[in-house]
C-alpha cells in the first residue's frame, strides 16, 4: 500500500470513528434525559437507563460521558440507599478518615467525646476510643495505620493504638484542638488550636519540638508529601506555608480565609477551601494562584485529593460534595445525600471510594466499573414494558449492561 493510500485509509477510518463517537454521545445524552424522567415513577428503570447511558460511550475508552456518570450516581442514590450510618447518636459526624493499611477500615469522630473505627463494608463498629472529656473535632490515622490521633475541645490531642484502643500519648494546648496531622514518615505530629498556636511533636515520646504562633484559629493543617513544609489555615486568616523544621513562614496564599488546605500527592500543588465558596488551587513552590474550581454556593469546609492526584473532592456548607478533574478544572460530579453541611471528605487509599461526614457518614462508589457493577446488582427485577415504552420509547426493555473492562 502506498503512503498516500495509507493516509487516505487512516483519514476515512478516523472520520468514521468520529461519527460513531458523536452518535454514541447523542444517544448517551438521550438516555441521561430518560433516566432523569424515570426517577420518580420507576427508580429501578432509572438506574438501568443511566447504566445504559454510561455503556453508550464505554467502547470508546475512558473517560465515559461525564453527565452519564453523574446521572448513574444520582439514580442509584435516588432509588436505593448506599452505605450510610451514624454511630455517634444525636451528634453530627465531624471527621472521617480511611485506614492507609489497605483495609476497609474507617475512623470517625462525632461531636461527642468518642471516636470510632468501623468496617466500611458492613458498618459494624470495631473499636471505640474513649478518653476525651469534650467533643472530638478531628481524627487521623498514622501513615502505617497502627495508630490514631484525635483532637478535642478538651484542649488535648490523643494518640491511640489502632488495634487495641489503648491511649498512648496526650498532647496539650491551652484551648480546643481543631486539627491534627501526621508527617508522612510517621515520626512527627502537628496539632492546631483555636488558641492561635500550631505545635509539632515527636510522635513517639510526645515531646514538643516546635511552636508556631499564628494569631488566629488554626482550623486546618496539612504536611507536604516530603515532610519539609506545613500548611495551615483557619478562621480569620489566609492559608500559610511554613518550614516545618525552623518555623519560618514561606508563603501566604492570597488573602481569603482558608477553612481547609490539602497538598496534591506530588507536592506541586496546594488546594484551599474558602469561606465564600471557591476552591482555590496554588503553585506550592511560588504561591501563584491558579484557576479556581467553582461549584459550591457556600463555605468549603473539607477537601481531599485522590491518591493519583487527578481529582479533587470538596465538601461544603451547601450540603454537597463536588469532584473536579484538576487537570482541566472541569466539575465531574456533584454528590448529594446529606441534609447539613459536609464537614469532612476522604478518599480510600485505592481511590475507589469516597467517604463523607455530616449528619451521617456516607460512602460513595467512585470507580465507574464498581458503579456499573453496583447498578447491575441494584436492578433486581426486570423493568416493566410500560416503563420502557414511556421513558425509552421502545417495545422491549434493554438488559442490564455487561461490566466491560477498559
Amino acid at each position: 500500500m502506498s503512503p498516500v493510500v495509507g493516509v487516505a485509509v487512516f483519514l476515512v477510518l478516523g472520520a468514521a470513528l468520529f461519527v460513531c463517537w458523536r452518535q454514541a454521545v447523542s444517544r448517551g445524552r438521550q438516555l441521561v434525559a430518560a433516566s432523569i424522567s424515570a426517577e420518580s415513577g420507576d427508580p429501578e428503570l432509572a438506574v438501568l437507563i443511566a447504566a445504559q447511558s454510561v455503556a453508550a460511550t464505554w467502547p470508546f475508552g475512558h473517560p465515559v460521558l461525564p453527565e452519564a456518570e453523574q446521572q448513574l450516581h444520582h439514580a442509584i442514590e435516588a432509588g436505593m440507599e448506599l452505605p450510610a450510618w451514624n454511630g455517634h447518636g444525636p451528634y453530627r459526624v465531624s471527621s472521617v478518615a480511611w485506614s492507609p493499611a489497605g483495609m476497609l477500615l474507617l475512623a470517625t469522630a462525632g461531636q461527642g467525646n468518642t471516636a470510632n473505627v468501623w468496617d466500611a463494608g458492613t458498618g459494624k463498629e470495631l473499636l471505640a476510643l474513649r478518653g476525651h472529656s469534650d467533643l472530638i473535632s478531628s481524627v487521623v490515622w498514622s501513615p502505617d495505620g497502627r495508630r490514631l490521633t484525635t483532637g478535642s475541645a478538651d484542649n488535648t490531642a490523643k494518640v491511640w493504638d489502632a488495634r487495641t484502643g489503648k491511649e498512648l500519648l496526650t498532647l496539650r494546648h491551652s484551648a480546643n484542638v481543631a486539627s491534627v496531622v501526621w508527617r508522612p514518615d510517621g515520626k512527627r505530629l502537628a496539632t492546631g488550636s483555636i488558641d492561635g498556636v500550631a505545635k509539632v511533636w515527636d510522635a513517639e515520646t510526645g515531646k514538643e519540638l516546635l511552636t508556631l504562633s499564628m494569631g488566629n484559629i488554626v482550623e486546618t493543617m496539612a504536611w507536604s508529601p516530603d515532610g519539609k513544609r506545613l500548611a495551615t489555615g483557619g478562621e480569620g486568616a489566609a492559608a500559610k506555608v511554613w518550614d516545618a523544621a525552623t518555623g519560618k513562614e514561606l508563603l501566604t496564599l492570597g488573602d481569603q480565609v482558608a477553612l481547609s488546605v490539602v497538598w496534591r500527592p506530588d507536592g506541586k500543588r496546594l488546594a484551599t477551601g474558602t469561606i465564600d465558596g471557591p476552591a482555590k488551587v496554588w503553585d506550592a513552590g511560588t504561591g501563584k494562584e491558579l484557576p479556581s474550581l467553582s461549584g459550591h454556593s457556600g463555605s468549603v469546609f473539607s477537601m481531599a485529593w485522590s491518591p493519583d492526584g487527578k481529582r479533587l473532592a470538596a465538601g461544603g456548607e451547601d450540603t454537597t460534595i463536588r469532584v473536579w478533574n484538576t487537570g482541566t478544572g472541569k466539575e465531574l460530579l456533584t454528590l448529594s445525600g446529606h441534609s447539613t453541611s459536609v464537614e469532612s471528605v476522604a478518599w480510600s487509599p485505592d481511590g475507589r471510594r469516597l467517604a463523607s461526614a455530616s449528619d451521617i457518614v456516607r460512602i460513595y462508589v467512585m470507580d465507574i466499573r464498581d458503579l456499573m457493577a453496583l447498578a447491575r446488582e441494584r436492578v433486581t427485577a426486570h423493568p416493566s414494558t410500560e416503563g420502557c415504552k414511556k421513558y425509552l420509547h421502545v417495545d422491549k426493555c434493554p438488559a442490564a449492561p455487561a461490566l466491560v473492562w477498559w
